[in-house]
């Protein structure tokens, strides 16, 4: 039986190892503040090294990871039904591009799964380009990251 039970983690190992192998980091985006449904969590997101990445798999599909380095966990997983919109910039709001999707997630830390909408907003300020990204959940939660992208996510592919 204890053999059976390392082949199995054996193979797991392999497995997981390999599918991470076939992902092309796109885009990551860094946190700089961050809400958790109005309660202002930024120290714990900081302190935990806490990022947003987006990345292809070798099939094609885009997947959002939120990563929390420190605690080893994250949510993962394809995102879909991706619409845009393009706002000019007027004399009262700075130019902005704002990316809405669903994201069905899988957590690391627990067995919860779902889908939530997100929406990713790109403000194009003089002193650089604001990323917000909110996380609607069903339960009615919402997470806000306010922070920046480094790379760009192309969304037009996966419309």
């Amino acid at each position: 039986m204890k053999r059976i039970l390392i082949i199995i983690s054996i193979l797991i190992a392999t497995i997981t190892s390999v599918s991470a192998q076939n992902q092309k980091e796109v885009a990551r985006f860094y946190v700089l503040e961050a809400t958790s449904n109005g309660i202002d969590v930024t120290s714990q997101v900081v302190y935990n090294d806490a990022y947003t990445v987006f990345y292809e798999t070798d099939e094609g599909l885009l997947y959002m990871a939120n990563v929390w380095e420190r605690s080893d966990s994250q949510s993962w997983g394809p995102i879909f039904n991706v619409e845009y919109e393009h706002y000019p910039e007027t004399s009262s709001v700075y130019e902005s591009d704002e990316f809405i999707f669903d994201w069905a997630f899988s957590n690391t830390y627990d067995s919860k799964r779902g889908i939530c909408e997100v929406s990713l907003s790109k403000i194009y300020k003089p002193e650089g380009v604001i990323s917000i990204l909110t996380l609607r959940e069903d339960s009615g939660d919402v997470t806000v990251y306010t922070g920046y992208m480094k790379g760009s996510v192309n969304f037009s592919k996966y419309y």
